[in-house]
């Protein structure tokens, strides 16, 4: 959260971005991309903003969604493991 907080002060110099929208932005971004749970980090990050949480939450939305989507496109696939099936059982006579 820490580093989504630095990345937000750093992208917050763009012409129409204050710094706590910034600061909002790259926590909800960096906590999704982390957890894998927009839900929660949306909350965490309202929680976290105090009262500055409530008007900036469209902001974030948009950059949780977005971080979201893009670590679910950039993810590597998953590779199915290949199972052994039980040999049957031994019959003894």
């Amino acid at each position: 959260m820490f580093v989504g907080a630095a990345v937000g002060i750093a992208l917050s110099h763009l012409p129409g971005l204050p710094m706590i929208a910034g600061v909002g932005m790259g926590i909800g971004a960096l906590t999704v991309a982390m957890l894998g749970l927009p839900l929660t980090s949306v909350l965490l990050d309202s929680l976290l903003l105090a009262a500055d949480g409530v008007a900036l939450m469209p902001l974030v939305i948009v950059a949780v969604v977005t971080a979201y989507v893009a670590s679910a496109h950039l993810a590597p696939a998953k590779t199915e493991v290949a199972t052994v099936e039980a040999a049957p059982p031994l019959v003894t006579k």
